[in-house]
């Protein structure tokens, strides 16, 4: 097992609209075989998202939306590609170690060093993630998340 900094609740975020893409079974069973206490998380309602997210001492997703909702919410995510390039942009905006790709024979220790130096994004990036979010949702009259 990988002798990672936070070890008491590492959830792997799943799924999304109409179920979860065959890249997450993929990227679970290869990270279960290194992370002791690793959890597959497949929330069936919002609610039950968030209080994931919200929940755990460093998330672990390929999926665009929840690593967005991991850094709304300040908490700590290791990123893995995705099936487009939206989670290299993502982190490069969020200034936020890049996605680790789990096929190169260094990944163990790219994992490593990004689980141990996983940071929240800070206070005014949040700020500007929910503004983002707001102006997403204001075309049809959605929430304010202010």
């Amino acid at each position: 097992m990988l002798p990672l900094k936070y070890g008491q609740k590492i959830a792997f975020l799943s799924g999304g609209y109409g179920g979860g893409p065959p890249e997450d079974d993929l990227h679970f069973s290869i990270l279960q075989d290194k992370i002791s206490n690793l959890e597959l998380l497949k929330p069936k309602s919002c609610g039950e998202w968030l209080d994931h997210i919200g929940s755990a001492d460093v998330l672990v997703s390929g999926r665009f939306h929840h690593l967005v909702a991991a850094a709304s919410r300040g908490a700590r995510s290791v990123s893995l590609p995705g099936n487009t390039p939206k989670n290299h942009a993502l982190c490069e905006c969020l200034q936020l170690p890049p996605p680790i790709a789990l096929q190169p024979d260094d990944f163990e220790e790219r994992l490593v060093d990004a689980f141990n130096s996983a940071e929240p994004v800070n206070r005014k990036m949040r700020r500007s993630i929910l503004r983002l979010a707001e102006n997403n949702f204001a075309w049809r009259g959605g929430p304010s998340f202010a």
